[in-house]
C-alpha cells in the first residue's frame, strides 16, 4: 500500500470539482491513477476492513498523478498495490 495525499476538493469557492473527495471524509483510496490501477482483492479488503470497523473511507479516480504503486504493481510478475491519501488542502 503506497501512502500518499489525496486533493480535497470542498475548497470554499472552488468551482469545476473533479471529486467528492473532502477534508474530514476519511482517507482517499485510489481506485486508479495515471500509473496503476489499484488491486481489486486489497480494494474489497480495504473495504472491508472500513465497514467493520466503522471508517469513513473516499474512493477517487485521477487521470493524473501516481506514486511509488505505479512501479511496484509492475514489478516481477506483479505485486497487488493500491494507494491511500490522507485528505489535504493547498498541496503547492
Amino acid at each position: 500500500i503506497a501512502v500518499d495525499v489525496g486533493i480535497a476538493y470542498d475548497t470554499p469557492g472552488m468551482s469545476g470539482q473533479t471529486s467528492d473527495s473532502k477534508l474530514g471524509g476519511g482517507p482517499v483510496v485510489m481506485r486508479m491513477d495515471a500509473t496503476s490501477i489499484a488491486h481489486q482483492g486489497l480494494r474489497k479488503h480495504i473495504k472491508d476492513v472500513a465497514k467493520e470497523h466503522n471508517i469513513e473511507v473516499q474512493w477517487d479516480t485521477t487521470p493524473g498523478g501516481g506514486t511509488d504503486a505505479g512501479s511496484i504493481h509492475v514489478a516481477n510478475e506483479g505485486i497487488p498495490t493500491m494507494t491511500i491519501g490522507v485528505t489535504l488542502r493547498y498541496m503547492h
